[in-house]
């Protein structure tokens, strides 16, 4: 054959998410830590390689870590799953409840693989635009839709006909949301959860930055999922790890659309060694609060600079009459994420907090 049958319409029109390797100095456009792990975590690692046996399946269920993560927050095992990844964990939601004739509610601008995964699924994607200028959910109109309103159909993304019919069975909020940094109130999150049935994500891959959560509202809510991962407050981004909170019998369909051995033995054990030195970490997260402070007040009393409130270790910020800020900043060696094609977002970029010495030189090399 000289010719191979299409795939889905849906899937054609994805561009596949590729990153290009950066050897910039200063890499401030993830969101990671700029520390790699304490010395006493490594050498926790160093101890896993000598005695780990890489000839046998990893645990299916990582269940010592799930001990671990469950115990930080006062839960069983059984109320955590998890991940490789936060994103694999997403579309297992999405696998499990998503799909066609079926549709998920979230609040542009936000992470941009909330939509990629309900294209890869099939599954309708619903958007009510965040507030243009404070980038708070418009929680009237969420819970008017959540119950059958009429705003349901003219929120259904331009071109995007699945699951146009019906209440969305998915809402997905981002707090602190990517990539503004901007907190969802917790009683916010409650009205969402109280007004449906459906399995409402809160997406807390940033929770270790700000003051709130709602990881203890999981006993109380059957509907409520709490996304978080080791990438960011752990710094293990070079290795896989998500985990989601959620009642048993809620986390049971993730379970069922799961790749089996999704968690490699030698990420479970290193995760393992990370969330039980928590204590090690704390003091960086406490680091990134403040030098995320001292950032946005050095780059907010530049001319022509607006900085967005943020509760998570990147700030938001744009430059009034400066065309290209990415490539500006480029050219003095630090990588940002670009960000204005988001609604409400033109010309802002994502500007990770990072050492002292890296955000140094952001402020250095800021327009102004």
């Amino acid at each position: 054959m000289d010719r191979v049958f299409p795939p889905r319409p849906d899937v054609a029109r994805l561009v596949p998410y590729d990153v290009p390797p950066s050897t910039v100095p200063v890499v401030l456009s993830a969101n990671e830590s700029p520390y790699n792990l304490p010395a006493e975590v490594l050498s926790r690692v160093h101890e896993l390689v000598d005695t780990l046996a890489f000839n046998r399946y990893p645990d299916p269920t990582a269940r010592l870590l799930r001990e671990a993560i469950g115990a930080r927050y006062g839960l069983d095992a059984n109320n955590v799953i998890v991940g490789n990844g936060g994103d694999e964990l997403l579309l297992d939601l999405l696998l499990a409840w998503g799909g066609p004739g079926r549709s998920c509610l979230s609040f542009p601008p936000g992470f941009a693989m909330y939509g990629i995964g309900c294209d890869v699924t099939g599954t309708g994607y619903v958007e009510i635009e965040r507030d243009p200028e404070t980038f708070a959910v418009p929680i009237d109109a969420a819970v008017e839709m959540l119950q059958g309103g009429a705003a349901r159909q003219a929120a259904v993304r331009p071109g995007d006909e699945r699951g146009s019919e019906g209440a969305p069975v998915i809402v997905i909020v981002c707090s602190p949301n990517n990539p503004t940094g901007t907190l969802t109130p917790r009683a916010h999150i409650e009205r969402l959860l109280a007004a449906t049935d459906a399995v409402v994500m809160v997406d807390e891959a940033y929770a270790e930055f700000s003051d709130e959560t709602v990881t203890d509202l999981v006993a109380r809510h059957a509907n409520l999922i709490v996304l978080r991962t080791f990438s960011k407050a752990f710094s293990l981004a070079g290795l896989r790890v998500g985990y989601a909170l959620g009642q048993p019998e809620t986390l049971g369909p993730l379970y069922k659309v799961k790749m089996p051995y999704n968690e490699d033995a030698f990420a479970q054990g290193v995760a393992l060694a990370a969330i039980e030195s928590a204590g090690l970490f704390e003091p960086r997260w406490a680091e990134a609060r403040a030098e995320r402070e001292r950032l946005s007040e050095a780059l907010g009393s530049k001319p022509g600079t607006t900085v967005f409130p943020s509760a998570a270790n990147y700030l938001c910020a744009r430059v009034d009459g400066v065309a290209d800020l990415p490539s500006q900043l480029l050219g003095a060696g630090i990588l940002v994420r670009d960000v204005g094609a988001g609604p409400g977002l033109s010309g802002c970029v994502r500007v990770t907090v990072g050492s002292p010495d890296e955000n140094d030189r952001v402020i250095a090399a800021w327009p102004g």
